[in-house]
């Protein structure tokens, strides 16, 4: 506006300039003509004069008229000039209006870009509290799993000491009934040897008081027998081992046996010949010192045998504090295995509602910010408005300068785009030479299992300027989320990975596509 005022003004001074210049043009013509020339007394004289006047006159109408032609050219050249200068207005005005829409254009697209990144950043922030979320609740699925694991080994253990604990007290419990048994036998046995002694002391008259003292022994050895076969009621002993003591005492019980057959022989032997009567009876006495001895040795194996039986009853007795110690903790692993699943599942639960409420709140802020975003978008609408009619007014007297900075800027844009495709083409080939380095350390550091095949994943890493790895997503799954787990476990150990050290090729590739495969890397 102040431009075309001073155009105005500067158009306006030259038409008054031109309109004085007229004015003493013509006053000049004016007095020359009403001038007086001539002499009343001399006629002669005045002709010259008057053709000069003539010829000043015709000059003054032809300069007039040149002016005024002039003048008439100068206002057409003005008005032309001020046509051109109405054209190069508007069309200002439209290269103003062209260059304030594409300029909110640009910044709309420029908050768009803005809010699209954000959006993107916090999509991304969600999604990795969502993968750290469900990394955390496989981790505690799995510890819990493993826990539960345990629990059922340990039960299963305890439940197989159990079962043998229980093999072990059957087959105990069967030795001790085969020990008893035998122990009957062997009482049978020496109640036919105690009446074949006694019908041998009654025939034997000669030795009545040696079989005295052998019936009192023996009455003692019986009481022992019968003591200790009160013992063997109660006693638990093994099965091998009482085996071989019950070898021993029918061994014994068969010398017992031929020793009574022998001391019948004798008996008869003795009837018929009174004679050896004696020697018999010196024989019987030294039988009867065998069968102390003898009886020596049983009262000692018995006794040997009530330790034995003491010990197996101790055996038994932590055996049966053991099992019911094992169904105690069986109890108890059950009672824990039960909590531990109500626990897993009140977790369970848990996370779902949290999950729920996640969602909730997740959408409530997803309102929220779409509603703020509105908001602010009308704002900026009305404020870009108000901005816009200001600069409106403001842009009339200052449009050549902005014609002159978009000009400079559109150029500085060229070169400054022209900078970045140069740049982005030697960050794509110093890229390229550090592509094989990045690829043999992560293989150096990917554990790759044979079974895999031809599986093939891309993921998308994230370093910072000195190449250590602040990010790594899966970005084309393989299908199998152990491979997928591998390649990204891989990229993180390979971590700092080698990448160049310029800040500005830096800032394009901080952030790259990479893809491996099961067979070829």
């Amino acid at each position: 506006m102040r431009r075309r005022r001073s155009n105005n003004f500067v158009f306006q001074s030259v038409l008054l300039a031109l309109l004085v210049h007229t004015a003493v043009v013509l006053a000049i013509g004016v007095s020359i003509i009403l001038r007086p020339e001539f002499d009343s007394g001399a006629l002669v004289e005045l002709e010259t004069p008057v053709n000069a006047r003539a010829v000043n006159e015709a000059d003054v109408i032809e300069e007039l008229e040149r002016m005024q032609l002039e003048e008439e050219k100068e206002r057409l050249e003005q008005q032309e000039q001020q046509k051109q200068m109405e054209l190069a207005l508007e069309k200002q005005r439209e290269a103003e209006r062209l260059t304030q829409e594409e300029q909110e254009k640009l910044e709309q697209m420029e908050t768009e870009r803005l809010a699209q990144e954000e959006e993107l950043r916090l999509v991304e922030e969600q999604k990795r509290l969502a993968q750290a979320e469900i990394e955390a609740a496989e981790q505690r699925r799995l510890e819990e799993q493993s826990r539960i694991e345990e629990a059922d080994a340990l039960r299963l253990q305890r439940e197989e000491e159990l079962r043998q604990a229980e093999e072990l007290k059957r087959l105990a419990q069967a030795e001790i009934e085969a020990t008893e048994q035998k122990l009957l036998e062997e009482q049978r046995r020496l109640e036919q040897m105690e009446a074949e002694r006694l019908a041998q002391e009654e025939e034997l008259r000669l030795v009545e008081e040696q079989k005295r003292l052998a019936q009192a022994e023996i009455e003692a050895a019986e009481q022992r027998r019968l003591e200790e076969q009160r013992r063997l009621d109660e006693a638990e002993a093994l099965r091998r081992q009482q085996e071989e003591e019950l070898k021993q005492k029918e061994e014994q019980s068969r010398l017992a046996q031929s020793e009574i057959e022998a001391a019948e022989q004798k008996k008869l032997e003795e009837q018929r010949l009174m004679a050896e009567a004696e020697a018999k009876r010196l024989q019987q006495e030294e039988e009867l010192k065998q069968a102390e001895k003898r009886r020596e040795l049983a009262q000692a194996e018995a006794e040997e045998v009530e330790k034995k039986r003491l010990e197996e009853q101790r055996r038994l007795e932590e055996a049966e504090a053991l099992r019911r110690q094992q169904e105690e903790e069986k109890q108890r692993l059950e009672d824990e295995i039960a909590a531990a699943k109500q626990l897993a599942l009140q977790q369970q639960e848990q996370e779902r509602e949290e999950l729920r409420k996640q969602k909730e709140i997740e959408q409530k802020q997803e309102q929220e910010r779409q509603r703020l975003a509105a908001e602010k978008k009308q704002k900026e609408l009305e404020e870009k408005a108000r901005l816009a009619k200001q600069k409106e007014q403001q842009k009339q007297a200052e449009l050549a300068e902005q014609l002159r900075k978009q000009q400079e800027a559109e150029l500085k844009r060229q070169q400054e785009q022209e900078r970045v495709e140069r740049l982005t083409r030697r960050a794509t080939t110093e890229f390229a030479k550090y592509i094989p380095q990045i690829k043999n350390k992560v293989t150096q550091n990917w554990i790759e299992q044979t079974n895999w095949g031809d599986l093939r994943a891309t993921v998308t890493i994230r370093v910072n300027p000195k190449g250590e790895v602040m990010f790594v997503e899966v970005l084309d799954s393989s299908g199998s989320v152990a491979y997928d787990r591998s390649v990204t476990t891989a990229v993180r150990k390979a971590s700092p990975l080698p990448i160049p050290r310029d800040p500005e090729i830096y800032a394009l590739i901080k952030e790259f596509n990479f893809s491996f495969g099961g067979k070829s890397g």
